[in-house]
């Protein structure tokens, strides 16, 4: 520790193994796994002019937040949201001054023109969402085939939850039962201790091959398809490309 222009220095001598109390919630490489890049912030109001309100009063502060506050912000936003809220809008943000810029622009929208009932309307990048009264719409799924591999896929799942590590494995089994290689060690490549470009073009070709893409993709596909139902988003639909249609 340094304090005041003087250095201290304390050693302690370890008193035993860590008591159980002070065992992390979390295991640790859910805890390594745990940034992501974006968060979703909702709003609802009983109209459109306290919606748009609300999204210049969270715009004034948004730009000051730190990276952990936009994640705070954005579970606080979801738990208090109203019961009835036929006014919404939905904003992604990466940062603090993507989440302003883009809560000023969802407001700008409202003030120079109205929804009219059952009217959904989004930014051109598709980061942010208006609507007014919306019908209750039905969510299809589409599945992509052989071609849309790419290394590292839904890794982010398997590092954060027991039960996509268990499947994923599981995929490993039903692969060596039926005479062919583990597809996870080339999925999952280490990819920041990679030589050069060079190995990751070669790890990519890897993964390419047919024999290793189609059980790549059916296992992300597999994946990303229970996480999104634990989450209580199930399809009215399903259809997919190609490899996709199984």
């Amino acid at each position: 520790m340094g304090f005041g222009g003087i250095n201290a220095h304390v050693m302690l001598e370890s008193a035993g193994i860590p008591w159980a109390e002070l065992a992390p919630a979390l295991g640790e490489r859910a805890l390594l796994a745990s940034h992501q890049d974006s968060e979703v912030f909702v709003f609802g109001a009983s109209d459109l002019d306290h919606l748009q309100g609300e999204l210049v009063r969270v715009a004034e502060f948004a730009g000051q937040l730190s990276c952990g506050d936009l994640t705070d912000l954005a579970a606080h936003l979801s738990e208090h949201l109203p019961t009835v809220c036929p006014a919404r809008a939905a904003v992604i943000a990466e940062t603090a001054d993507e989440l302003a810029e883009r809560l000023r622009a969802v407001a700008e929208r409202l003030r120079q023109e109205s929804l009219r009932a059952g009217e959904v309307v989004g930014g051109p990048r598709g980061d942010w969402w208006l609507s007014w009264r919306p019908k209750r719409t039905r969510l299809g799924f589409v599945f992509p085939g052989q071609g849309s591999q790419q290394l590292g896929m839904a890794r982010i799942l398997v590092e954060r939850y027991s039960w996509a590590r268990e499947l994923a494995v599981r995929a490993d089994q039903w692969l060596a039962e039926a005479g062919s290689a583990p597809i996870t060690p080339v999925l999952f490549r280490p990819l920041d201790r990679a030589s050069g470009p060079e190995q990751l073009q070669q790890w990519g070709e890897a993964l390419a091959q047919t024999d290793v893409a189609q059980p790549a993709v059916c296992l992300a596909s597999l994946l990303y398809a229970q996480f999104l139902a634990r989450l209580g988003v199930t399809p009215a639909v399903v259809a997919g490309h190609s490899l996709g249609e199984l």
